[in-house]
């Protein structure tokens, strides 16, 4: 029998329309069902989605950008999803999950900005995820590392962790639709030197779907 999962969605809002009109109109299932978190003016990414996920009452939290709309019926698509990933004589346990990312040969997958999923599977394992949405277990203890001082390549980062404790990154069959064009924006650069060098180490190329490192 499916399950019904609550959720806590973690978002940081620099625009109150943008937010509503997309991460609230989108998902909003029943007031019992999700938590809304809203993080405001952080110094960055990954110390404004630590503080949001800190604040969560749910195991299962989405961080989500501001400009993100769920498309009609991810609510069960993500619980068939997780319904799947119990079954861990499949699966194995996962750390992070997203609705877009780049495979261990490069491939970009998803449902999102025009990429498509392979063979229609609903579960993939890749090596990073997209930034738009990541999904946690609070129980996982996880943390974005605020050495990323920027806005950029914390989920990039988040999923190298998560790998790095043996637990698998997926990509899962959930479209949406990421509303705003991508741009690299202040500190890219930056952000893309610190993860190079943190991470040299054990990847000699790392996938994302913003480039190869």
């Amino acid at each position: 029998m499916e399950k019904s999962r609550r959720l806590s969605f973690v978002t940081m809002v620099t625009k109150d329309e943008l937010y509503q009109e997309n991460v609230i109109s989108s998902t909003y299932v029943n007031r019992n069902d999700i938590e809304y978190i809203t993080v405001k003016n952080s110094k960055s990414g990954a110390s404004g989605l630590n503080s949001g996920v800190e604040k969560a009452t749910n195991n299962i939290v989405v961080c989500c950008h501001q400009d993100v709309f769920f498309e009609n019926g991810w609510y069960e698509k993500l619980n068939k999803c997780l319904d799947k990933l119990d079954d861990i004589t499949k699966y194995r346990l996962w750390g992070i999950l997203g609705f877009a990312g780049t495979t261990y040969d490069g491939k970009m997958v998803g449902t999102h900005s025009g990429l498509g999923m392979t063979d229609n599977m609903d579960i993939i394992p890749v090596q990073t995820l997209d930034e738009s949405v990541l999904i946690i277990k609070k129980s996982d203890n996880f943390k974005f590392d605020e050495g990323l001082i920027y806005y950029h390549m914390y989920g990039t980062d988040i999923t190298l962790q998560s790998h790095s404790k043996d637990l698998n990154v997926y990509v899962l069959n959930v479209p949406i639709d990421h509303r705003t064009k991508w741009t690299s924006g202040n500190g890219f650069g930056e952000s893309v030197t610190y993860i190079q060098k943190k991470w040299h180490s054990k990847y000699n190329v790392i996938y994302t779907t913003i480039g190869t490192l």
